[in-house]
């Protein structure tokens, strides 16, 4: 535990100047979140136009076992005003917990259900109705997407330019 927690003080601010940077690039968090594949697992094809809005993800932690993940979102016609939510995590024993937290859309409550709206609600309660496995994308994000967004990122880059080169070199020359 005291050598996690002087990993993540020592990366924190380092953390803190790779956000400002990738901050700056268009589509950034869209291009990291939809190709990962395990993201996928945790979230409804529908909800991915929710997903694509994303313009911020950062993770702060007061210890290993005590984070705060922080999402900005722009605004999604009139289903997603633009907004930031804060999630806050922390451990009650060897189990996450989380206290709920709005966000704020104008889905009807039948178009909600099973959704990615779903995880601000988590809390750890072992209750059918919650968001399933909200630990399990809160550690995936704090301890795989965040800390290698920007390995995520250009291997996604990396993918589009190796399409492309297939491409080109799929057309038929010319004799």
């Amino acid at each position: 535990k005291e050598l996690e927690w002087y990993r993540l003080k020592t990366l924190m601010p380092h953390y803190e100047e790779r956000d400002e940077i990738v901050a700056k690039i268009p589509n950034f968090w869209k291009i990291v979140l939809s190709l990962h594949d395990d993201f996928a697992n945790y979230v409804r094809a529908a909800d991915f136009k929710y997903i694509d809005a994303i313009q911020f993800l950062v993770v702060k932690w007061q210890s290993p076992r005590d984070f705060d993940i922080t999402i900005g979102f722009q605004a999604v016609d009139q289903e997603l005003p633009a907004q930031t939510v804060k999630k806050h995590f922390y451990h009650d024993g060897d189990d996450m917990k989380s206290q709920p937290v709005e966000l704020k859309h104008n889905l009807p409550p039948r178009k909600r259900h099973n959704r990615f709206f779903d995880w601000f609600q988590w809390q750890g309660l072992d209750d059918k109705s919650e968001f399933p496995n909200g630990d399990d994308l809160a550690r995936l994000i704090t301890d795989e997407i965040y800390p290698l967004c920007v390995k995520f990122y250009t291997e996604a880059q990396r993918d589009v330019a190796d399409e492309d080169s297939d491409d080109e070199s799929s057309e038929p020359e010319l004799l």
